[in-house]
């Protein structure tokens, strides 16, 4: 998608949990994960992506 960080910018100023909204965007879990056993366990990823 060309241009993407105004869709993130308008998403994120539309987020109104401050927990959420003071988190820092850090993307889906494919991205900085290249396993296949860890990214096809459903119960993996829900963890790995509630440490970060």
């Amino acid at each position: 998608m060309l241009r993407a960080e105004r869709i993130a910018a308008a998403l994120s100023a539309a987020v109104t949990d401050p927990t959420l909204r003071d988190r820092p965007p850090l993307g889906a879990v494919d991205q900085y994960v290249h396993s296949v056993d860890v990214l096809t366990d459903a119960a993996r990823v829900r963890r790995l992506a509630g440490s970060v």
